[in-house]
């Protein structure tokens, strides 16, 4: 509008009372799509606009638009980031009590793991190492000797006529109490 006092439509406009006869203006829109405001050149004298101008205020009026869109992203982006450490919190407490809950449960193998491997490698009447251990660790025992140039003795007992004591006494009375002894 070059000149406000030849157009009726501004004849209201408190900016005319102010002596803002001339207007050069482009809407402003936020980053939600809602009217921000107005971009405007006033001037109190009569004016002509070159296209460009008016080309420099529309590009003046992209770059405001494109900063408030950055804003608009940066804030759903804090909003984001906000669910998103929410939920990183939640899932890590999950995680480290599945975790514990892990621990104990490897805690409860290595245990039965022992167990397990000492029923394999002692006589369960006796106590005593059984020839799996014997075999399993006599290599080993036969090198470290070696090494520190030791000797070594291995103990292995048969009994002869263990049948025919289970035989007259039975295996509780007779077999069982004669290993134990």
């Amino acid at each position: 509008m070059p000149n406000a006092l030849d157009d009726p439509h501004w004849e209201n406009n408190p900016d005319v009372e102010l002596n803002m006869i001339h207007y050069l203006g482009v809407p402003l829109i936020w980053f939600d799509n809602s009217v921000f405001g107005t971009l405007c050149v006033l001037d109190d004298k009569t004016r002509q606009h070159s296209e460009v101008n008016k080309k420099l205020l529309w590009h003046l009026k992209e770059i405001i638009e494109g900063d408030f869109r950055i804003f608009g992203y940066s804030k759903e982006l804090e909003t984001s980031n906000t669910i998103l450490e929410e939920r990183v919190k939640e899932r890590t407490g999950e995680l480290q009590k599945a975790n514990e809950q892990l621990g104990i449960q490897l805690a409860e193998i290595k245990k039965m793991e022992h167990v397990l491997r000492e029923l394999s490698i002692r006589d369960s009447l006796t106590g005593l190492f059984n020839r799996r251990y014997m075999e399993e660790t006599l290599q080993q025992e036969l090198a470290r000797a070696s090494r520190k140039n030791e000797k070594l003795s291995i103990v292995m007992i048969d009994i002869d006529t263990l049948k025919e004591i289970n035989d007259q006494y039975g295996h509780i009375e007779g077999g069982d109490k004669t290993l134990i002894t």
